[in-house]
């Protein structure tokens, strides 16, 4: 069974379940639901209905501890195959959709957080800590300016992140606010 129809029956059935018909997208298990879609596609190769579905299922979680770190690691992970696209992709042809740079600025934002994060969670000399600011360290590098981390930046991070949380129909609020 394919990923929008195993969906489909379980949001019938949230829906049917809650009092007014209609299950909020950030009260579990929808969060979880989305997640695991968010999975399923990606085995599809469906990248970009995975990232949908892992927004979904990650900003509507609860932040706090280790889960947060893994669903924001997660979301992370859903980036690379768009953000790896060329130009001419058909996939940044789309206006509802980021541009190229957009989507590298929102995925600077969130893997910067997630080192952040990380570091607060787990501490900055564990293993987990030290492989995510290496991988935040390279990516530092295809950043363009202005870099992340400037208030300058959060300005164009927000504006981005807005764009693509509406594509994605997350909730309005859910955004990820960046660390100074």
């Amino acid at each position: 069974m394919d990923a929008e129809r195993i969906y489909t029956k379980i949001k019938d059935v949230a829906d049917q379940a809650f009092p007014n018909g209609d299950w909020p997208q950030a009260l579990q298990p929808l969060p979880l639901v989305h997640s695991s879609i968010a999975d399923m596609y990606k085995v599809q190769r469906n990248y970009l209905e995975a990232f949908a579905f892992g927004l979904r299922g990650c900003l509507q979680c609860r932040r706090s501890g280790q889960a947060w770190v893994h669903h924001l690691f997660d979301l992370v992970q859903h980036f690379v195959p768009l953000v790896l696209q060329p130009n001419e992709s058909a996939l940044f042809k789309d206006k509802k959709f980021l541009t190229e740079k957009e989507l590298w600025d929102v995925y600077h934002g969130y893997l910067r957080e997630l080192a952040i994060t990380s570091t607060k969670v787990f501490g900055p000399n564990t293993t987990y800590s030290k492989a995510v600011k290496r991988g935040w360290d390279e990516a530092l590098d295809s950043a363009g300016k202005p870099r992340p981390g400037t208030s300058a930046f959060a300005k164009k991070f927000k504006t981005a992140q807005a764009k693509l949380l509406a594509w994605a129909e997350v909730t309005d609020g859910k955004g990820i606010e960046l660390s100074q």
